[in-house]
């Protein structure tokens, strides 16, 4: 199932480079990672609140594995937003390291480019 998601990704990734540059669909990736990510974070922070509140009702088992359930959901929601405030910089290291002129182009990740 991971090879298939990957697979489909790459797929993707191709097709859209095939019809726009590729300082385009790394702006355009930037931009959308910026706009998704906080949302899935705090989503995912709302369902950690909830996972760990349902756990303290139930045995000393189950609310043991709750807590390593709701600690392990948080962080990945933290791990999210560092990349998404993040993302700027990562694009600016990946259009430079492809021979892309970051200073004349516009990485600024704020707009999408079409």
């Amino acid at each position: 199932m991971k090879f298939a998601t990957y697979a489909l990704a790459i797929l993707m990734l191709g097709f859209a480079l095939s019809f726009a540059g590729f300082p385009e669909v790394i702006n355009n990736t930037c931009v959308d990672i910026k706009a998704v990510m906080p949302l899935i974070a705090f989503t995912l922070l709302v369902f950690a609140g909830l996972v760990y509140a349902g756990g303290q009702v139930l045995g000393a088992e189950f609310r043991s594995r709750t807590n390593t359930w709701a600690t392990t959901i948080a962080i990945g929601a933290l791990i999210g937003l560092l990349i998404a405030f993040s993302a700027p910089w990562i694009v600016t290291t990946i259009g430079s390291a492809a021979g892309e002129d970051v200073n004349s182009y516009q990485y600024n990740c704020k707009d999408k480019i079409y």
